[in-house]
Order: C-alpha cells, then sequence, then structure tokens
C-alpha cells in the first residue's frame, strides 16, 4: 500500500480524438458537464499530493486548462501528443517526479465512470516494487499506480514502450458487468453511454 497523501495523480487529456470528430472530445457534455469533469471532479475530491494533467503543447489558455486549473490541476504539456499516450505519460511523469512522491497514478480524461472506491483499491494494491493496474474481462486497463523506482524507469528510458516497463504488477479487477473502465472515444459511445445501453 502506499498513502493518496504519498501519490500525485496524472490525468491524460492530450489524445487527438480522432474518432470523435472535429469538437474537442473531453470539452464535449456528457451527463451535464464537460466529460473531463467526470474524473477531474472524483480525483480531486481524493487527498492526493497533487494533481496534474497532461495537455497538448502550445495550445495556451483553452477552455480545458481553465478548467482542470480551476480544480487544482497543474499542467504539463505534451509537445507531441501525436507520439501517442505513452510520450502522454512520460510528460506527466517527469513532472510529478518533482515533488518527490512515492507513487503516481495515471488516469485518462476519456473514463467518466472510475469511482474513488477503485482509485483506493489501486492505492491498496500498490507496492514500492510493484504497480496496480485495473483488469477487467482479461485485459488490463486504466487507471493504474506506478511506484517512483518504476515511473524513473519510464521517463528514462524513452525508447521502450510504457507496457514493456510496468511488468510487476498487482491486478485491482473491475466486473465484466460494470462500465466502471469504459473510455468513451465517438459520438455513439457518448449517445449510448448516457442512455444505459452500454456496460463495458
Amino acid at each position: 500500500m502506499i498513502a493518496l497523501e504519498k501519490t500525485i495523480a496524472i490525468l491524460l487529456c492530450a489524445g487527438l480524438s480522432r474518432r470523435f470528430g472535429d469538437e474537442d472530445k473531453l470539452a464535449a457534455s456528457f451527463d451535464e458537464k464537460p466529460l473531463v469533469a467526470h474524473a477531474a471532479d472524483m480525483l480531486a475530491s481524493l487527498p492526493f499530493q497533487a494533481l496534474i494533467a497532461v495537455l497538448p503543447g502550445g495550445q495556451g489558455q483553452t477552455q480545458l486548462h481553465a478548467m482542470l486549473t480551476a480544480r487544482g490541476f497543474r499542467i504539463a504539456e505534451n509537445p507531441r501528443p501525436s507520439d501517442g499516450k505513452d510520450s502522454s505519460i512520460r510528460a506527466g511523469l517527469q513532472m510529478a517526479l518533482r515533488y518527490r512522491p512515492k507513487a503516481m497514478l495515471i488516469a485518462l480524461g476519456d473514463m467518466p465512470f472510475v469511482t474513488s472506491d477503485h482509485v483506493a483499491r489501486l492505492s491498496r494494491a500498490v507496492t514500492p516494487v510493484a504497480a496496480a493496474m485495473s483488469f477487467t474481462s482479461g485485459r488490463r486497463s486504466p487507471p493504474l499506480i506506478v511506484p517512483v523506482g518504476m515511473a524513473e524507469a519510464i521517463t528514462s528510458r524513452g525508447d521502450v514502450p510504457v507496457r514493456d516497463i510496468v511488468t510487476a504488477k498487482c491486478l485491482v479487477e473491475v466486473s465484466a458487468s460494470e462500465r466502471e473502465l469504459a473510455d468513451l472515444d465517438t459520438a455513439q459511445d457518448f449517445a449510448a453511454y448516457r442512455a444505459g445501453e452500454r456496460d463495458s
């Protein structure tokens, strides 16, 4: 176990959302507030050492930037979001390591159903040498918590995929019948989950 008070939460918000269309997916309305606000509000309700959101670089004070800083998030910029999720993870971890945490949680801005109880389970499962990773229907999923030593390895080995570094892990399972680990990628996902037609 590593306490949340010694953990920094990193919310990844730099994806290009190619499948969603021209609108900014994370700022799009879902259940009466912007999609990203669901994950941001859940994380902000917990006693993390600090909150970091990773946004695309060079965009200045966007609506998303203002929304997240108002909720207490520090902003890390990913100058090359087209390089994929690993580049955002590394940008967030590099900022987080400045604060000397014991662990870092990595969460996605397009997963609105993750609960504080699930984050607490991850916190209880992580150890100084093993990450805690969400798991459902035979697949691993964010959110996950990595100990500081693993975070340092991820940032120093930029040529190695993150998944190949996160080898020591404890899996925290979510029932396949629940939608907690669902991520919303398309306008059709928004409509289906808003209507309660899909589980996960």
